[in-house]
């Protein structure tokens, strides 16, 4: 499908990919220029990963239903 304006017709979708490779970039220099960064993301990636687990792992446990073997109900 060719959208009037967009040469290729891939209308804006093109514009996802640019945009996270200025942001890979940006990254990259702000790495390049104060390397302490690092350290704040990947701290930032451990605790955002816990908290997800934490979360996970709380709604597993309050949906636990216990059901009595000795009764007939299906």
């Amino acid at each position: 499908m060719w959208v009037q304006g967009m040469p290729g017709g891939t209308g804006g979708f093109w514009m996802g990919p640019a945009t996270l490779g200025v942001l890979l970039i940006l990254i990259g220099v702000l790495l390049f220029v104060w390397p302490q960064l690092l350290a704040f993301v990947v701290a930032g990636v451990f605790i955002s990963a816990g908290a997800g687990l934490l979360a996970t792992a709380w709604g597993m446990r309050h949906r636990i239903t216990y059901r009595r073997i000795d009764r007939d109900e299906p």
